[in-house]
């Protein structure tokens, strides 16, 4: 059964006049902001220490939720109303709101056609049918039980252990006689009717984490919770194999982890279908979409157009929230709980870095900038500590350091957040550089970023900074060694995109840009060599492959065959032998790798022609006749003109084959604009 083959349906019955909540944000009310406009050179962020862990400075509100379990959308300084809202204290009076009637305590806020919609039969009758559809494939008890387990990877931010495990305990404590097996239609109709009917009703008032909780769990279940559980199980299959015991406990037809995964991204995405029908959008809908996203990356290392529009739409809905102005609730009638805080600041946080990524990854501008967010770090405790209030808290906040850092030597998911989103803020001046007008480049900025990069990365704690090449056999030794491959392979992205831009005479530093490539794939073969005992997080390799693997190895091919054909004045020297060793590790590295979508295997497949065809030219043929010194081009910038936007081509076609034969590899650009296939 396939939940989104009903979606389809379902969707082509909806009115042409409903626009889609999710991702253009046209439904709900006003925020009440204030404030200066222009951004500022740098991003404004609050002290994250133990003293000032909720102090913000910021100029725009958050307001509470309305009665569809919704914030209001944000409005900022330039906003159409912002005039009136600006000018409330010297009139006296606020009048762009005066006149506006006030939305009754139980209605959702909508439009006409909004209501409309809801009020029709023949619709409530198919989000009925999706409903059980998707209540059909939620996994049995046994199975969620395997899975939470199972220690997740690190760097997913959305698995935050202890909730995902209250919200799977207050299902099957409310909903076990629905959700038992077999499962009765009947049942499923009932659960499913219940929890749309929670879609519609106003979040309960919360003070405490616990109730903040319960506010999506139990009896006031809702889709983007469900959506949440489903997406975290298909991450957890992951991290097995597909001979683990546990996917065969519910009798998944055969479905090896892949496609019991995909199944599982599938039914999150229809629960964030209704979540949209119902014109629900809150920190909980963005905790789903981020969910799918990841899984999604696990699956296809994020080569894809869908995971491309994916993260537009989590953008869009992050800043129509207001959270790009910190997590905190300001203007609301109490404040967040603590936990409600950090998962905000995690979720703006993650989605800052992985806009970095995408950005990297195509060589297109980034949708979210440091110039127009107030960000708070998330505070550096674990998630278990994330769960505590009152004195218990505040004795786990006077253990961090005067930095913000917990000084022991623990690495949890909110460290990792946390680093990887200070060495994002530098990327996201990296790009500026790379992607912006050349008339604004300079090379004085481009060392002054250069410093930077290294003076931050170099501040980070020293648990985090990468110092092995080999998993240790001691403690929480894969996440450990995860999250230092991950910060300093991006740093040297950094670094390398950084020496890919001309000094001030107009050249590129060869020298460190070859080795700062040969520190990259040895640092993404060392996966590769590790690979049995990081097995659950063989999924985020897929994605380091194309991220950081392919331009490493593109100028590391580049700088061998060059060497080659022009040993006697090549400008310095290194060992070929080595080179080839990685180079060639690197292609039994692209050859493991399986794919859910076509574009990415087509990645992969095409990188690894190309290494192996420069490879074979280097070991099969004697060096070329040698040039006169005069005629070596010793700076060819042209050379380095390594686009991974453009090498996404087909890998077995004859025009392919007749392109990859054709190429003179001496001169740049050597991968050209092949296909048009990745471009939308």
């Amino acid at each position: 059964m396939q939940p989104y083959k009903i979606a389809k349906s379902y969707q082509l019955q909806r009115s042409s006049a409903t626009t889609t909540n999710i991702r253009s944000i046209s439904r709900r009310a006003e925020i009440r902001g204030n404030g200066s406009g222009g951004g500022a050179q740098e991003p404004q962020r609050s002290s994250s220490t133990p003293s000032n862990l909720r102090s913000i400075s910021r100029q725009a509100e958050i307001c509470a939720y309305d009665s569809g379990g919704s914030p209001a959308e944000f409005l900022g300084p330039t906003s159409y109303s912002s005039v009136f809202r600006d000018n409330k204290a010297n009139v006296g009076e606020d009048y762009w709101n005066s006149d506006q009637d006030e939305p009754k305590a139980m209605e959702p806020v909508a439009s006409k056609d909004d209501y409309d919609h809801q009020q029709s039969a023949q619709n409530a009758a198919e989000r009925l049918r999706l409903g059980i559809e998707i209540l059909k494939h939620f996994p049995e008890r046994r199975l969620c039980e395997r899975f939470n387990s199972r220690q997740c990877p690190i760097a997913d931010v959305e698995l935050h252990g202890p909730s995902i495990n209250y919200f799977h305990a207050s299902i099957w404590s409310t909903y076990e006689k629905y959700l038992c097996e077999p499962r009765d239609p009947e049942l499923l109709a009932i659960m499913a009717a219940r929890v749309l009917r929670n879609q519609h009703m106003p979040l309960s008032t919360f003070r405490s984490t616990r109730e903040w909780l319960n506010c999506f769990a139990g009896e006031q279940l809702r889709w983007e919770t469900l959506g949440i559980l489903f997406a975290v199980s298909g991450v957890s299959a992951m991290i097995y194999t597909d001979w683990d015991p546990p996917l065969a406990l519910n009798g998944n037809n055969g479905l090896d982890r892949r496609q019991y995964a995909q199944r599982m991204i599938e039914c999150a995405e229809q629960c964030l279908v209704l979540c949209d029908d119902c014109g629900v959008v809150n920190e909980f809908v963005i905790w789903l979409m981020h969910s799918i996203q990841s899984l999604q990356l696990m699956l296809s290392g994020g080569a894809n157009r869908e995971f491309w529009r994916n993260n537009a739409s989590l953008i869009s809905v992050i800043t129509a929230l207001g959270l790009h102005r910190g997590a905190d609730g300001v203007g609301s009638s109490t404040p967040l709980p603590f936990l409600a805080s950090e998962l905000r600041k995690r979720l703006l946080s993650a989605a800052f870095c992985e806009d970095k990524h995408i950005a990297t990854f195509t060589g297109r501008p980034p949708l979210l900038s440091r110039r127009y967010i107030v960000y708070e770090l998330p505070i550096d405790l674990s998630d278990e500590q994330l769960m505590l209030e009152g004195d218990e808290l505040s004795q786990a906040l006077d253990q961090l350091g005067p930095d913000g850092w917990n000084p022991n030597e623990e690495v949890s998911t909110a460290t990792y957040i946390r680093a990887a989103m200070v060495m994002s803020i530098i990327r996201d001046e990296v790009l500026e550089l790379s992607l912006g007008p050349p008339s604004e480049y300079s090379a004085s900025r481009r060392d002054e970023v250069k410093r930077r990069s290294e003076e931050t990365y170099t501040r980070l704690p020293a648990k985090l900074h990468c110092c092995r090449k080999e998993v240790p056999s001691f403690g929480n030794s894969c996440s450990l060694f995860v999250t230092q491959m991950n910060l300093s392979l991006g740093f040297l992205l950094n670094k390398l995109l950084l020496e890919r831009l001309p000094d001030a005479n107009g050249h590129q530093n060869r020298e460190e840009l070859f080795f700062t490539a040969k520190q990259m794939l040895d640092r993404i073969n060392a996966y590769s060599t590790n690979r049995d005992r990081l097995s659950g997080y063989w999924g985020g390799f897929v994605w380091a492959i194309g991220h950081f693997g392919i331009p490493s190895a593109g100028v590391l091919s580049i700088e061998l065959l060059k060497q080659f054909k022009y040993p006697n004045q090549y400008p310095f020297s290194f060992s070929r032998s080595e080179v080839i060793q990685s180079l060639s590790i690197f292609v039994g590295c692209l050859s493991s790798i399986q794919s859910s979508t076509e574009e990415h295997h087509k990645l992969c497949v095409r990188m690894r022609k190309v290494i192996q065809r420069i490879l074979d030219q280097i070991l099969e043929q004697r060096p070329a006749a040698q040039l006169a010194p005069e005629s070596i081009p010793i700076v060819d910038p042209e050379l380095f003109n390594f686009d991974l936007s453009t090498a996404m081509g087909p890998s077995e076609d004859p025009e392919f084959m007749e392109w990859l034969n054709s190429v003179d590899w001496t001169r740049g650009p050597w991968m050209d604009s092949y296909s048009e296939d990745m471009r939308f």
